[in-house]
């Protein structure tokens, strides 16, 4: 995925909540503009054409959620991703939002490579530029969820082929399960749940024991000899 091609656009009065996640952003050749009021943000919007929005919850004299859900109604035809953003995890706030029309609520803007993985996976699966990618011995077909390795084909359920991905994508980063469930289930929650162990066993089970190496206390890493 070429990341110089999408823009991605945040409203922020206090850039100091998201300044490491945007020079991160920045050095993986996103095209980043950052608006610290909300007459910049639509003077911005108008002379620029975003992938994603993210706005922080809590805005001066407003509040994320009600610009967003007035953003929508203004342009109904737009195609954007809008993400609300903010170190609250009241249940309320965050079914509230995804209620006016939230495609994400992030909790983790300001862990930069989780965020960048977060938008990474959204746009891979929202604009799908390239249908197929390949990783040394392994080849993704990402229309059918289909791993070819060495030479020998396998397909594994949505869910997993995109955890397989992740790794693949991150190969020198210990991933924990907290990690996994933020970027590819937006819900920390789901990391208690023993979900995503069975995820990894059943993608070990298909592709072998040890093409996902368990790191003790820490979480998993993808196995390079694969790579």
């Amino acid at each position: 995925m070429k990341t110089d091609t999408y823009t991605i656009l945040f409203l922020d009065n206090l850039v100091a909540h998201i300044y490491k996640t945007v020079d991160y952003l920045k050095s993986k050749n996103y095209n980043v503009t950052v608006c610290q009021s909300v007459s910049d943000f639509y003077e911005k919007l108008n002379n620029t054409i975003p992938s994603v929005i993210l706005i922080h919850l809590d805005l001066d004299g407003s509040d994320g959620i009600t610009l967003m859900n007035e953003l929508k109604a203004s342009r109904p035809n737009a195609k954007w991703f809008i993400g609300i953003y903010s170190s609250k995890q009241d249940d309320y706030i965050q079914q509230l939002a995804y209620d006016n029309g939230a495609d994400a609520y992030i909790g983790f803007y300001d862990k930069p490579v989780l965020t960048e993985l977060f938008i990474r996976n959204l746009l891979n699966r929202i604009e799908r530029p390239e249908k197929h990618s390949s990783n040394g011995k392994l080849f993704l077909d990402e229309e059918h969820y289909c791993i070819k390795l060495n030479e020998q084909k396998h397909t594994l359920p949505r869910k997993e082929f995109h955890i397989l991905k992740l790794f693949i994508n991150t190969p020198h980063l210990i991933l924990s399960k907290t990690d996994i469930a933020r970027v590819l289930w937006n819900d920390e929650q789901i990391a208690s749940k023993r979900i995503i162990d069975v995820h990894i066993y059943n993608i070990r089970k298909e592709l072998g024991q040890h093409i996902i190496l368990s790191v003790k206390g820490k979480g998993y890493l993808m196995n390079q000899k694969y790579l």
